[in-house]
């Protein structure tokens, strides 16, 4: 670029990223920022400065030069329903994945699989597992976590004679991502889904889809509809319900008034 002093309305807008290879102090970056902002005013172009914050408190270089980056786009999936979960995210170099349950080890049984252990097998489909498991996803350029809350009930009949029976082998799956929860369950007669948040209604802008109800669409993919959803199951026979935990990190972005 072409810095004319006699005619600087002529420059084009341009975004600038600036990279470090190594932490930078809280108070450093609040420096950087105020000279960013005095430079932007002396050339009259946007000057856009993009550092992340890790959940740690250290900052991480949101892109390096070498096409390395900390891990992002996190989400915990059900391939095979809820028997197995598997931790899935973007990360350069490739990541290590750690579970554990409220914080502490894994229960007996419970165990990791795949080469990186971005994969967790349950034995069987019992309230022995219930609680919230931890991906933890590490590369040498960060850190992040992700959430899912289990809880599996007791079927109140197991087999009717007449070939009815109440909802059971429950699980809640992620199609599309986390754009859409489906809840799927085997019942017979087919059941209906009731969806919820804390117990209480959903959340403006989240609303269930389907032919009974099964799906759950999210508008978008904020921290506004963070929290623990529950989809209960209902037929004649009996009733059943599962739960996700849903936890979104909203992108870090610099305030209209910061540049």
């Amino acid at each position: 670029m072409n810095i004319h002093d006699n005619e600087p309305w002529k420059l084009k807008s341009e975004r600038v990223t600036l990279h470090w290879q190594t932490p930078i102090l809280p108070e450093l970056v609040l420096l950087i920022r105020m000279y960013v902002r005095r430079l932007a005013s002396i050339v009259y172009f946007p000057f856009i400065l993009n550092i992340v914050l890790c959940e740690e408190g250290k900052v991480q270089v949101d892109n390096i030069s070498n096409g390395h980056y900390p891990p992002k786009n996190l989400r915990i999936a059900l391939p095979d329903g809820p028997s197995v979960y598997q931790c899935v995210a973007d990360a350069m170099p490739a990541p290590a994945f750690k579970w554990s349950r409220e914080g502490l080890d894994l229960p007996s049984g419970v165990t990791p699989e795949g080469e990186r252990g971005e994969r967790l097998r349950f034995p069987d489909l019992t309230s022995d597992f219930n609680g919230q498991y931890s991906c933890e996803v590490t590369n040498p350029y960060g850190t992040r976590s992700q959430f899912i809350y289990r809880h599996i009930g007791k079927l109140q009949v197991d087999n009717i004679s007449d070939g009815h029976y109440p909802p059971k082998n429950l699980r809640i799956t992620l199609p599309d991502g986390p754009s859409v929860y489906q809840c799927v369950a085997d019942a017979m007669p087919a059941p209906a889904f009731k969806w919820s948040r804390e117990g209480l209604d959903l959340p403006g802008g989240v609303t269930p889809e389907g032919e009974r109800g099964e799906r759950l669409r999210f508008p978008d993919l904020t921290s506004d509809f963070n929290g623990q959803y529950s989809c209960e199951v209902t037929n004649p026979y009996g009733t059943r319900s599962q739960f996700i935990h849903r936890y979104v990190v909203d992108p870090a972005a610099p305030s209209k008034d910061e540049f």
